[in-house]
C-alpha cells in the first residue's frame, strides 16, 4: 500500500481485513463510537468508481437514499455475527443499483 497505507494505519485504531486484493479498510472508533471510516484502493481498482457512483446516487436519489438508510438501520439492528454478516446482506441492494461486481480472476 506503499506511504499512504503506513500513514493509515499510524492515524487508525483498526486495520481491517483486505476487502479485496488492492483495498484496505480502516476505521477509528472514539468511546465504542465510529468517528472514521476509510477505504484505500491501488490506482484505478475497480471499487473506487463503484463506490463513489453509489455514493453518487444516494446524494442525488432521496427514495434510494431513504430506502439504503432503512436496510442499514435494519441490518444493524438484526446482525448477530458481525461486519461479514453486515456487509453480505447490504450487497445484493448495492449490486442491484450498481451491477454485480467483476468476476474474480
Amino acid at each position: 500500500m506503499g506511504d499512504l497505507g503506513r500513514v493509515a494505519q499510524d492515524v487508525f485504531d483498526d486495520r481491517r481485513t483486505n476487502l479485496s486484493d488492492g483495498h484496505h479498510f480502516y476505521r477509528r472508533d472514539v468511546w465504542g463510537v465510529r468517528t472514521h471510516k476509510v477505504h484505500v484502493c491501488l490506482t484505478r481498482h475497480w471499487q473506487i468508481s463503484r463506490m463513489l457512483g453509489f455514493r453518487d446516487l444516494l446524494r442525488q436519489d432521496d427514495d434510494l437514499r431513504q430506502e439504503y438508510q432503512n436496510l442499514k438501520l435494519e441490518l444493524e439492528s438484526t446482525n448477530k455475527h458481525g461486519i461479514g454478516e453486515y456487509l453480505a446482506q447490504k450487497a445484493p441492494f448495492i449490486d442491484a443499483v450498481m451491477g454485480p461486481p467483476p468476476t474474480a480472476k
